[in-house]
């Protein structure tokens, strides 16, 4: 059976940098967006602060993705 990525705050970022990143935003723009500093922005990315689901679904929806997808 295949090994699964563990869900820490550090995956979920890298996913959410990942996305931002093909959607072709910067930080400030999806902070922007979201109503937040690029310094969150940066802290979710890395896993220095955790997401609320409502926060995860607000960056899922501002990247045309599904929540799902933010989550390994």
């Amino acid at each position: 059976m295949p090994k699964k990525t563990p869900v820490t705050d550090e995956a979920i970022g890298a996913l959410v940098r990942e996305y931002r990143k093909k959607r072709g935003l910067s930080q400030p723009e999806l902070g922007a967006a979201l109503g937040i500093s690029e310094q969150m922005v940066q802290r979710y990315e890395t896993g220095g602060a955790s997401l609320s689901v409502l926060k995860l679904v607000t960056i899922a929806l501002t990247l045309k993705c599904k929540t799902t997808d933010l989550i390994p």
